[in-house]
């Protein structure tokens, strides 16, 4: 998978479940954008259905930024478990 690819496509997703209407700068934290748990598990549910991947809704919630959700994504497809939190 292509990191900039995922990476626009996360933040299509952040940005329309957050409604944010400006451009989002994907290495600040989502919290700057007023991330809460309810949209933040919204997120996790949307980019899993896109990427087949497993997103725990805590991982998120801990001060990640766009990039670093894409790059979690790819390692999700890189490990034949599916299961890898690092």
């Amino acid at each position: 998978m292509n990191v900039d690819i995922v990476v626009a496509r996360v933040k299509e997703i952040v940005t329309e479940i957050l409604e944010e209407e400006e451009d989002l700068d994907p290495n600040i934290s989502v919290h700057n954008f007023g991330l809460d748990s309810v949209k933040a598990a919204s997120i996790c549910m949307a980019v899993e259905e896109e990427y087949d991947a497993v997103i725990p809704v805590e991982y998120f919630l801990d001060d990640r930024s766009i990039t670093e959700l894409a790059q979690y994504v790819i390692s999700q497809s890189e490990t034949p478990s599916g299961m890898n939190y690092g």
